[in-house]
């Protein structure tokens, strides 16, 4: 169980469990226009609670196609309430899912399975949380393309080699990087995730940020970091 500012994530049954760069990804989404928000492969709930709580007034649909996960997604939901009025949980394929709904979406979340050839888990969910084979990066950006609405913005969280390949496959279908966000453990460290925001916005110039999550002591969170997470994080 993992306990934010105003809601309660538990995570028993799930497989992908709370984790600080999924955390960090909810409170860099920026999308203050948004009336309408998809949130594609929800697990626990996440991400949808942190979206509602920072756009209380919009619409988040969350969906996610493991059934334990979306026990404890429903739980988290139910919990939330007032907070979650606004959610509406479907467990689905997001490919069967965008067949079956016309709706448009201002905004669309992911942190969707990225591993391509690595060992897997003995354990069958998380290899569906971890593993593409179910979901690749061009099915997710087809369901993505018939899901968006006219002038909506897209946000993935994936790591660095895997981003750079969801961007290429989403430049051939017309989908753009319009911004980025390097994610590291300390300046001196690596990237370990990459946050980017897409469109089909044309004729931009591609920013990026880099954010630290602790000081060079790997002990102390940067400042930046307790700036975005003060809204959710007890801690701070």
């Amino acid at each position: 169980m993992f306990r934010f500012k105003q809601f309660t994530v538990i995570q028993d049954k799930a497989a992908m469990k709370v984790c600080t760069d999924s955390c960090l990804f909810g409170s860099l989404i920026n999308a203050n226009e948004c009336h309408s928000i998809l949130d594609i492969g929800s697990g626990t709930g996440l991400l949808s609670l942190m979206l509602a709580q920072k756009y209380p007034k919009a619409k988040i649909t969350a969906v996610e196609i493991d059934p334990e996960a979306s026990i404890n997604a429903r739980e988290n939901i139910e919990n939330a309430l007032p907070l979650s009025k606004n959610i509406s949980f479907v467990e689905a394929d997001i490919k069967t899912f965008k067949e079956d709904h016309l709706q448009k979406y201002d905004l669309i979340i992911s942190n969707p399975p990225f591993y391509q050839q690595y060992l897997k888990s003995p354990k069958d969910k998380k290899n569906i949380a971890h593993h593409n084979e179910l979901l690749t990066f061009s099915d997710l950006i087809d369901a993505i393309l018939k899901l968006l609405a006219p002038n909506g913005q897209v946000w993935i969280l994936l790591p660095p080699f895997e981003m750079s390949r969801f961007e290429s496959i989403c430049l051939l279908k017309g989908l753009l990087a319009q911004e980025m966000f390097s994610i590291k453990h300390n300046s001196e460290k690596p990237p370990i995730r990459m946050v980017a925001r897409f469109s089909e916005q044309k004729n931009t110039v591609v920013t990026t940020e880099v954010i630290n999550i602790h000081e060079k002591d790997n002990k102390t969170y940067s400042e930046r970091f307790m700036n975005l997470l003060r809204d959710y994080y007890l801690i701070f």
